[in-house]
Protein backbone atom coordinates (compact mmCIF):
# COMPACT_ATOMS: atom_id res chain seq x y z
CA UNK A 1 0.00 0.00 0.00
CA UNK A 2 2.69 2.02 0.66
CA UNK A 3 4.46 1.23 -1.97
CA UNK A 4 1.63 2.50 -4.21
CA UNK A 5 0.95 5.27 -2.52
CA UNK A 6 4.66 6.45 -3.22
CA UNK A 7 3.93 5.85 -6.91
CA UNK A 8 1.08 7.70 -7.59
CA UNK A 9 2.83 10.83 -5.58
CA UNK A 10 5.59 10.22 -8.11
CA UNK A 11 2.97 10.53 -10.97
CA UNK A 12 1.60 13.86 -9.48
CA UNK A 13 4.86 15.31 -8.94
CA UNK A 14 5.70 14.46 -12.83
CA UNK A 15 2.15 16.33 -14.26
CA UNK A 16 2.98 19.24 -12.03
CA UNK A 17 6.86 19.75 -13.63
CA UNK A 18 5.24 18.99 -17.25
CA UNK A 19 2.60 21.27 -16.30
CA UNK A 20 5.36 24.01 -15.08
CA UNK A 21 7.31 23.32 -17.60
CA UNK A 22 4.25 24.08 -20.40
CA UNK A 23 3.55 27.17 -18.60
CA UNK A 24 7.34 28.40 -18.63
CA UNK A 25 7.41 27.75 -22.95
CA UNK A 26 4.07 30.02 -23.15
CA UNK A 27 5.44 32.42 -21.06
CA UNK A 28 8.64 32.49 -23.60
CA UNK A 29 6.77 32.40 -26.79
CA UNK A 30 4.88 35.73 -24.92
CA UNK A 31 8.17 37.40 -24.39
CA UNK A 32 8.97 36.76 -27.97
CA UNK A 33 5.92 38.29 -29.12
CA UNK A 34 6.44 41.05 -27.04
CA UNK A 35 10.02 41.63 -28.67
CA UNK A 36 8.51 41.62 -31.77
CA UNK A 37 6.03 44.48 -31.07
CA UNK A 38 8.40 46.54 -29.71
CA UNK A 39 10.60 45.79 -32.96
CA UNK A 40 7.57 46.64 -34.89
CA UNK A 41 7.29 49.85 -33.44
CA UNK A 42 10.92 50.85 -33.91
CA UNK A 43 10.34 50.57 -37.34
CA UNK A 44 6.83 52.66 -37.30
CA UNK A 45 7.11 56.29 -38.31
CA UNK A 46 7.23 57.79 -35.39
CA UNK A 47 4.18 60.36 -36.34
CA UNK A 48 6.37 63.15 -37.49
CA UNK A 49 4.72 65.13 -40.17
CA UNK A 50 6.24 64.90 -43.99
CA UNK A 51 7.02 68.88 -45.16
CA UNK A 52 4.14 67.91 -47.80
CA UNK A 53 1.13 67.14 -44.34
CA UNK A 54 2.85 70.52 -42.89
CA UNK A 55 2.21 72.48 -46.28
CA UNK A 56 -1.61 71.30 -46.58
CA UNK A 57 -2.08 72.30 -42.61
CA UNK A 58 0.25 75.34 -42.54
CA UNK A 59 -0.67 79.09 -41.60
CA UNK A 60 1.25 81.74 -44.05
CA UNK A 61 2.81 84.47 -42.12
CA UNK A 62 5.34 86.23 -41.66
CA UNK A 63 8.08 86.73 -39.05
CA UNK A 64 7.25 90.36 -38.61
CA UNK A 65 3.69 89.55 -38.48
CA UNK A 66 4.16 87.22 -35.81
CA UNK A 67 6.95 89.14 -34.15
CA UNK A 68 4.74 92.34 -34.25
CA UNK A 69 1.73 90.76 -32.10
CA UNK A 70 4.41 88.76 -30.06
CA UNK A 71 5.74 92.34 -28.55
CA UNK A 72 2.12 93.78 -28.97
CA UNK A 73 0.42 90.74 -26.24
CA UNK A 74 2.82 88.22 -25.37
CA UNK A 75 -0.26 86.11 -23.41
CA UNK A 76 -2.44 86.63 -26.62
CA UNK A 77 0.80 85.29 -28.48
CA UNK A 78 1.02 82.30 -27.13
CA UNK A 79 -2.73 81.25 -27.45
CA UNK A 80 -2.27 82.20 -31.01
CA UNK A 81 1.19 81.27 -32.63
CA UNK A 82 2.28 78.08 -30.07
CA UNK A 83 1.55 74.52 -31.08
CA UNK A 84 0.61 75.60 -34.21
CA UNK A 85 2.14 75.01 -38.04
CA UNK A 86 3.45 77.60 -39.98
CA UNK A 87 4.67 78.94 -42.96
CA UNK A 88 6.76 81.87 -42.47
CA UNK A 89 9.15 83.88 -44.26
CA UNK A 90 11.87 85.59 -42.66
CA UNK A 91 15.25 86.95 -42.95
CA UNK A 92 18.12 84.05 -40.98
CA UNK A 93 20.31 85.81 -38.30
CA UNK A 94 22.81 83.34 -38.13
CA UNK A 95 23.46 79.92 -38.51
CA UNK A 96 24.16 76.93 -36.09
CA UNK A 97 25.24 73.84 -36.62
CA UNK A 98 21.84 72.55 -36.11
CA UNK A 99 19.18 75.22 -36.93
CA UNK A 100 18.86 78.90 -38.07
CA UNK A 101 17.93 82.03 -36.08
CA UNK A 102 15.58 83.96 -38.19
CA UNK A 103 15.76 87.38 -36.19
CA UNK A 104 13.14 90.44 -36.53
CA UNK A 105 13.70 92.86 -33.71
CA UNK A 106 13.38 91.39 -30.39
CA UNK A 107 11.93 88.10 -31.42
CA UNK A 108 13.89 85.02 -32.37
CA UNK A 109 12.76 81.96 -34.01
CA UNK A 110 15.11 79.03 -33.61
CA UNK A 111 14.39 76.47 -36.68
CA UNK A 112 15.41 73.23 -36.53
CA UNK A 113 16.42 72.44 -39.95
CA UNK A 114 17.93 69.07 -41.90
CA UNK A 115 21.42 69.76 -41.75
CA UNK A 116 21.58 69.20 -45.62
CA UNK A 117 19.30 72.11 -45.98
CA UNK A 118 21.48 74.41 -43.00
CA UNK A 119 24.41 74.19 -45.26
CA UNK A 120 22.98 75.99 -48.43
CA UNK A 121 21.95 78.81 -46.47
CA UNK A 122 23.77 82.06 -45.47
CA UNK A 123 22.83 85.01 -43.33
CA UNK A 124 20.82 87.99 -43.95
CA UNK A 125 19.16 85.67 -46.52
CA UNK A 126 15.17 85.94 -47.17
CA UNK A 127 13.86 82.00 -46.82
CA UNK A 128 10.70 80.31 -46.62
CA UNK A 129 10.73 77.64 -44.04
CA UNK A 130 7.18 75.55 -42.65
CA UNK A 131 7.23 74.19 -39.13
CA UNK A 132 5.72 73.34 -36.17
CA UNK A 133 6.37 76.23 -32.55
CA UNK A 134 6.50 74.83 -29.10
CA UNK A 135 4.44 74.98 -26.82
CA UNK A 136 5.76 78.02 -25.11
CA UNK A 137 7.69 81.59 -25.59
CA UNK A 138 11.03 81.36 -23.92
CA UNK A 139 13.18 84.66 -23.46
CA UNK A 140 16.97 84.66 -23.98
CA UNK A 141 20.14 87.04 -23.90
CA UNK A 142 20.12 89.38 -27.42
CA UNK A 143 23.50 88.47 -27.49
CA UNK A 144 26.78 88.44 -25.76
CA UNK A 145 27.06 90.75 -22.96
CA UNK A 146 23.76 92.86 -24.13
CA UNK A 147 21.53 93.59 -21.25
CA UNK A 148 18.43 92.51 -23.05
CA UNK A 149 16.54 89.88 -23.80
CA UNK A 150 14.42 88.16 -27.19
CA UNK A 151 11.61 86.07 -27.21
CA UNK A 152 12.07 83.19 -28.66
CA UNK A 153 9.96 80.49 -30.67
CA UNK A 154 11.59 77.00 -30.72
CA UNK A 155 10.33 75.56 -34.74
CA UNK A 156 10.84 71.97 -34.46
CA UNK A 157 10.30 70.31 -36.61
CA UNK A 158 10.67 72.07 -39.44
CA UNK A 159 11.63 72.41 -43.23
CA UNK A 160 12.82 74.85 -45.53
CA UNK A 161 10.89 75.76 -48.34
CA UNK A 162 12.44 78.18 -50.62
CA UNK A 163 14.64 80.98 -50.85
CA UNK A 164 13.60 82.08 -54.57
CA UNK A 165 10.49 84.81 -54.41
CA UNK A 166 9.47 86.64 -57.70
CA UNK A 167 9.91 90.39 -57.75
CA UNK A 168 9.06 92.66 -61.00
CA UNK A 169 11.87 94.96 -61.90
CA UNK A 170 13.04 97.52 -64.56
CA UNK A 171 16.89 97.29 -65.96
CA UNK A 172 17.79 100.75 -66.30
CA UNK A 173 21.50 100.20 -66.88
CA UNK A 174 24.49 97.99 -66.07
CA UNK A 175 26.56 99.21 -63.03
CA UNK A 176 29.83 100.25 -62.72
CA UNK A 177 31.21 99.56 -59.95
CA UNK A 178 29.58 96.11 -59.45
CA UNK A 179 30.67 93.85 -61.86
CA UNK A 180 27.75 91.68 -63.40
CA UNK A 181 24.97 93.54 -61.20
CA UNK A 182 22.77 95.08 -62.92
CA UNK A 183 20.64 98.66 -61.80
CA UNK A 184 17.01 97.68 -61.44
CA UNK A 185 13.91 99.80 -60.71
CA UNK A 186 11.34 98.41 -58.77
CA UNK A 187 8.37 100.20 -59.59
CA UNK A 188 5.82 98.60 -57.04
CA UNK A 189 8.51 98.89 -53.87
CA UNK A 190 7.71 102.15 -51.53
CA UNK A 191 10.67 103.51 -53.25
CA UNK A 192 10.56 102.87 -56.67
CA UNK A 193 13.64 105.72 -57.58
CA UNK A 194 15.87 103.97 -55.50
CA UNK A 195 17.71 101.30 -57.93
CA UNK A 196 18.36 97.83 -56.50
CA UNK A 197 21.46 95.66 -57.78
CA UNK A 198 20.04 92.46 -59.32
CA UNK A 199 22.60 89.51 -60.17
CA UNK A 200 21.28 88.12 -63.20
CA UNK A 201 22.65 84.49 -63.86
CA UNK A 202 24.80 84.14 -66.81
CA UNK A 203 22.34 82.86 -68.97
CA UNK A 204 20.27 85.29 -68.97
CA UNK A 205 20.50 88.40 -71.94
CA UNK A 206 19.90 91.21 -69.60
CA UNK A 207 19.85 93.95 -72.33
CA UNK A 208 17.50 92.99 -74.42
CA UNK A 209 15.04 94.23 -71.19
CA UNK A 210 16.33 97.44 -70.62
CA UNK A 211 13.99 100.29 -69.66
CA UNK A 212 11.44 97.45 -70.01
CA UNK A 213 9.34 96.10 -66.95
CA UNK A 214 10.03 92.32 -66.38
CA UNK A 215 9.22 89.80 -63.49
CA UNK A 216 11.63 87.40 -62.46
CA UNK A 217 12.98 84.94 -59.49
CA UNK A 218 16.00 85.32 -57.29
CA UNK A 219 17.16 85.05 -54.07
CA UNK A 220 17.46 88.11 -52.02
CA UNK A 221 20.41 88.82 -49.17
CA UNK A 222 21.35 92.18 -47.75
CA UNK A 223 24.70 91.49 -48.17
CA UNK A 224 24.61 90.23 -51.95
CA UNK A 225 21.57 92.09 -52.82
CA UNK A 226 19.24 90.37 -55.21
CA UNK A 227 21.63 87.44 -56.80
CA UNK A 228 20.74 84.01 -59.39
CA UNK A 229 17.61 85.97 -61.00
CA UNK A 230 16.41 84.61 -63.92
CA UNK A 231 13.70 85.92 -66.22
CA UNK A 232 9.94 84.78 -65.55
CA UNK A 233 8.15 84.18 -68.42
Amino acid sequence: MKKLLALMLAAALALSLVACGGGGGAGDNNTSSGGNGDTTSTDTPSGGMTKEEMLEQATELTAVDIASDTTGNIARATQEYCGKIFSMKGRIGKINADHIAIETGTVRFKVYLPVDDIVNLESSQDVTIVGKTGAEITEEPLGPGIPQNVYVYEVNPAYFVTDRYEYIGIPKSENDSFPGAWNVEFPNSYNPEYLRLVYFDDSVDVSQYEDKEITFSAKHSERRHFYDAVIVE
